[in-house]
């Protein structure tokens, strides 16, 4: 028959091990409900190449879609930084470029995330324009027409 304090050891051994066990649990349960949160990884990946406006700019991106939208990573290392009221506009673009969506504004494009409330295959076009802030009462609620930069999300259909 086991003494006493060794059994006393014992229990408590046991109900450390049981209490790591269970702590162990938990953060797994919550480490797995945080990641079904989105999609862990991005969905595509692209190629932002320069226009008219920046012949000889590259860069790179990535996308996920989540329930409540688009998040756009990219990398445009060539544009020159904007300052104060001009700034760079990613804008989400529909295949025949009817329809159009703020992603978000930036004074450069080194390391870039922006967000649309839309999906990738109504809206696979990204462009970056060149813009300036406006007056409310300038009526000017769209891209300017300065693109300097595109990259396609996903593969608009055949007409």
């Amino acid at each position: 028959r086991p003494e006493p304090a060794a059994a006393d050891r014992g229990r408590r051994w046991r109900a450390a091990v049981a209490g790591i066990a269970v702590g162990a649990a938990a953060a797994a349960a919550i480490a797995i409900a945080v990641g079904q949160d989105g999609p862990a990884h991005p969905d595509g990946t692209m190629a932002v190449v320069g226009t008219g406006g920046a012949p000889r700019v590259l860069g790179h991106g990535s996308f996920t879609q989540y329930s409540s939208g688009l998040e756009i990573e990219i990398r445009v290392p060539g544009l020159p930084r904007r300052e104060g009221g001009d700034f760079y506009e990613l804008w989400m673009r529909n295949c025949d470029g009817s329809e159009w969506v703020p992603a978000g504004s930036f004074h450069d494009m080194e390391d870039v995330r922006g967000w649309a409330g839309v999906p990738a295959d109504a809206f696979p076009l990204l462009q970056i324009s060149r813009e300036s802030a406006a007056s409310a009462d300038s009526g000017s609620h769209g891209p300017s027409g300065d693109v300097v930069a595109q990259a396609t999300l996903v593969v608009c259909p055949a007409a």
